[in-house]
């Protein structure tokens, strides 16, 4: 093999392991996204059915803690923050994961909150990030 094809060659692999691990990173961030969306509907319903106060979730954060203690980002202002990221956009569809999403006819994705929502926009507004 000449030593251009082969360059060419391992570019080429290079770059289809780099699109394979933005396209894993994507749906791992959509999963997470849906994730905090569940959950805040979750807390959201059972304070409103049950006529909880807010104090709850710092006592669902500490059981969360106490019973998987290796578990991270689930503390009581960030199971606030999904809450509120619940109440924000409640009335967007939430559908499964992209792999559960293809349609039998074009094989494309169907709507879900993560394609309505900029991973961005979603950290500033429901984590206080950026």
């Amino acid at each position: 093999m000449q030593e251009k094809q082969y360059i060419q060659f391992i570019e080429e692999v290079k770059s289809a392991i780099l699109q394979s691990r933005y396209q894993a990173a994507k749906l791992v961030n959509r999963e997470l996204i849906v994730l905090y969306f569940r959950i805040g509907e979750m807390l959201y319903k059972k304070i409103e059915k049950e006529k909880w106060g807010t104090k709850v979730i710092q006592q669902v954060a500490d059981d969360l803690q106490k019973d998987v203690p290796e578990l991270r980002g689930f503390s009581k202002r960030n199971l606030f923050k999904m809450v509120q990221f619940y109440n924000t956009y409640y009335f967007l569809p939430i559908v499964p994961l992209a792999t559960a999403q293809l349609s039998d006819n074009k094989k494309e994705l169907l709507p879900s909150v993560t394609a309505q929502i900029e991973m961005k926009e979603f950290a500033r507004l429901a984590l206080g990030v950026g």
